[in-house]
């Protein structure tokens, strides 16, 4: 079977806009709570992971180093000895620069909320935050 690569609905790439996925909730009968209720939308995830990695990197350039080394750098000796497991997760957020910073939220605007639509949240969370690690 061919798949369309234009079409009523589709984009040029052969992807449904974010808004031709919302509609196909209402085609399948969902209500507006259902849908409201089925978890957040790809941009409130986009903006919530883009809020994060500025508000840790703002962390960086006020806190006290030594609780950000402690708590936001992920290393051997701190799984292992310190037990400090949540370094897993809260490293991804913390950023060498600006420019590194910036590279990286222009990435996740630019195809961060196509993916969220694509994959949906959990599995692209997954993806993140294991492709951080």
């Amino acid at each position: 079977a061919r798949i369309p690569v234009s079409g009523p609905g589709l984009a040029r790439t052969g992807f449904p806009p974010r808004a031709g996925l919302a509609a196909a909730g209402a085609r399948r009968g969902l209500s507006g709570w259902a849908r409201a209720s089925s978890g957040p939308s790809p941009d409130q995830i986009l903006w919530g992971l883009i809020g994060a990695n500025v508000g840790v990197f703002a962390l960086w350039k006020t806190a006290n180093p030594f609780f950000m080394y402690q708590h936001f750098t992920c290393s051997p000796e701190g799984l292992a000895v310190h037990h400090r497991f949540h370094t897993l997760i809260t490293c991804v957020f913390s950023h060498e620069s600006i420019w590194h910073l910036g590279a990286n939220m222009l990435g996740l605007y630019f195809f961060g909320g196509e993916l969220v639509a694509l994959l949906g949240a959990r599995t692209f969370l997954s993806m993140y935050f294991g492709a951080g690690v």
